[in-house]
């Protein structure tokens, strides 16, 4: 059974790819600050392996990417600029090397808006999250709505302001790009 490392497993997108990985038949570890928390969150009965640590934190990372197949990262890194670039810029960058240098080939990333280029020059953010994502998503707005399978992905899709996805097809999405071998960098926006 091939294991994925999640790290922002107790947020609002990193939980639903969590639950898909393990509906799917992947062992999931979870990269945690505190694990009471997070099992509180998750809740106890779902078989997760939990893994100590912090983005940043070279040596957790390190223990945590044993044995794993690949990586699912769904932060965010603050909103004061130290912060972001701590976490979203550093830290991510810290995962994204040690994956290589333990052989993972499949990172998956889900950013926000600011993830794009001819942004990176006025926004930090922007700066940050290209300077540390190897494979990015963009979802539109997300919601809460069950998964339909319904989905388009492209490189500049239109934009609309009622553009939606759900975060369990979102999940669904990004389950897909830990076997698509085109997948290992660049920016794709997924809506409805």
């Amino acid at each position: 059974m091939q294991t994925i490392l999640v790290v922002g497993a107790t947020g609002t997108v990193g939980a639903p790819v969590a639950q898909r990985l393990l509906a799917d038949g992947f062992a999931v570890r979870l990269l945690v600050r505190d694990i009471d928390r997070a099992r509180a969150i998750l809740g106890r009965e779902h078989g997760y392996q939990y893994a100590p640590g912090q983005l940043g934190d070279r040596c957790s990372l390190d223990r945590a990417l044993r044995g794993c197949f690949g990586v699912h990262v769904s932060v965010i890194g603050g909103s004061d600029p130290a912060t972001l670039e701590r976490v979203e810029l550093h830290g991510t960058a810290m995962l994204a090397d040690l994956a290589a240098e333990h052989g993972l080939h499949r990172l998956t990333y889900v950013s926000g808006f600011l993830a794009r280029e001819d942004l990176a020059a006025a926004h930090l953010e922007s700066r940050v999250k290209l300077a540390a994502e190897r494979a990015i998503a963009r979802p539109s707005r997300l919601t809460s709505r069950p998964a339909t399978g319904g989905y388009r992905v492209g490189t500049r899709l239109p934009y609309a302001a009622s553009a939606s996805i759900s975060r369990a097809d979102l999940a669904a999405f990004l389950l897909d790009q830990l076997d698509d071998h085109a997948a290992t960098r660049g920016i794709v926006e997924i809506t409805t």
